[in-house]
């Protein structure tokens, strides 16, 4: 859904893939594959930037490009360990 700058994103995984994933705490790799809300994300205009000012306190993925290449994305845990995911639209 997309409306006013806001995008909602819905995804279906099949059963077998709903299992709870072992992540390593080091990453901060996002938990996608469960049932309910799993995180929320900004867009940003300086994916890099922003990723360098919070790594040195918070847990944070590295930077990834999207499976279509339209955006970068990485993400960070907060100190309630909620994932907040920050993109950055790629100039294709």
């Amino acid at each position: 859904m997309r409306g006013n700058h806001t995008y909602i994103e819905l995804f279906n995984f099949p059963k077998e893939d709903q299992e709870h994933i072992n992540i390593d705490d080091s990453q901060a790799l996002p938990e996608l594959k469960k049932s309910g809300i799993t995180h929320f994300a900004l867009q940003v205009s300086d994916l890099k930037k922003i990723r360098e000012k919070l790594s040195p306190n918070y847990q944070c993925s590295e930077i990834q490009k999207a499976r279509l290449g339209l955006f970068s994305y990485f993400f960070a845990l907060d100190p309630e360990r909620n994932q907040i995911e920050f993109i950055q639209r790629n100039n294709i």
